[in-house]
């Protein structure tokens, strides 16, 4: 079963061919069916673009290399967009929270393939993206909850915020463990005690606690931990 185009009636009899055809048939092809129409291309014009049908390809401006797009014009709430490139060689990018297109994870969709879909819903107020099959943050970077550069980060190291807001670059400890306050962690390699190196340092193994040794490093025979010693 296929398809039929509608057809127009004017001062004419109802027949029952017309309306089994036109009617009844294309009814039971929209039911076994989710065919679109062929797509028409929209060319992005300051970043937007006006939907006509619920297929379309996108072009960037002038065929630039890049293009972003941040606004869809058109459109009624429920209705359904699907876009792809009008060519592989030249990117769109459907730019979140600029205008009105919404991108769940606030990460911007790219477009960089003719293959590449975007598939999207009107609420009313916004384009809101379903699923596409281009995007992503391609670079840790590119995470909405970490730093947005690597300058002057380099020997850094990732940790959690201290409000668990998000991640962020911070000095690494020095050596090549660090000691815990119960001294938990071993430590193997070469120390750096503030440019000071201790290079194959011999650390002493004692059942207990030296006495008059502030600062000695040792390691438990019992519990195998390191220790630092301190005053009382």
């Amino acid at each position: 079963m296929s398809w039929t185009a509608p057809k127009t009636w004017v001062a004419e009899l109802l027949t029952s061919v017309d309306l089994n055809a036109h009617v009844r048939d294309n009814l039971n092809f929209l039911k076994t069916n989710i065919a679109l129409e062929e797509a028409e291309e929209l060319t992005i014009a300051d970043g937007v673009i006006e939907k006509t049908q619920s297929h379309h390809t996108v072009d960037t401006e002038s065929d630039a290399a890049s293009d972003d797009l941040i606004s869809i014009n058109g459109g009624g709430e429920g209705e359904i967009l699907l876009i792809r490139p009008a060519d592989g060689a030249r990117t769109i990018v459907l730019k979140h929270g600029v205008s009105n297109i919404w991108i769940p994870g606030g990460i911007d969709i790219t477009l960089d393939d003719a293959s590449d879909y975007a598939l999207l819903i009107f609420d009313g107020t916004n384009w809101c993206a379903i699923a596409g099959s281009g995007g992503g943050a391609s670079a840790f970077t590119d995470l909405t909850d970490a730093p947005a550069s690597y300058t002057d980060q380099g020997g850094k190291v990732v940790a959690v915020k201290s409000d668990a807001s998000g991640l962020e670059f911070i000095v690494a400890a020095e050596g090549s463990g660090d000691f815990m306050a119960d001294g938990s962690v071993p430590m193997t390699g070469d120390l750096d005690f503030a440019g000071n190196e201790a290079v194959n340092m011999h650390i002493e193994q004692l059942a207990s606690e030296p006495d008059l040794a502030i600062g000695r490093i040792y390691q438990n025979t019992s519990d195998k931990k390191f220790y630092i010693c301190k005053a009382d």
